[in-house]
């Protein structure tokens, strides 16, 4: 699917491969509710994979610890 966004000028233009064209509020609000809902999935996406990497160091370092002879 082609999709597009033009933000230059003065209102924000978005063109799918339908053809749908539009320069008022709602394409505003639509926009920027998918870029918030962008924004939303990739910082849980990073924290998912933060506490994964946490999750096997610490798994790491507890066999380390009880595992000493």
């Amino acid at each position: 699917m082609k999709f597009e966004l033009d933000v230059s000028g003065a209102g924000w233009r978005i063109n799918t491969m339908y053809g749908i064209q539009g320069d008022g509020t709602m394409d505003k609000f639509r926009v920027t509710v998918a870029v918030f809902l962008l924004l939303i999935t990739v910082l849980l996406t990073l924290n998912y994979i933060e506490m994964r990497e946490s999750s096997r160091l610490q798994q790491k370092i507890i066999e380390h610890l009880y595992n000493r002879n």
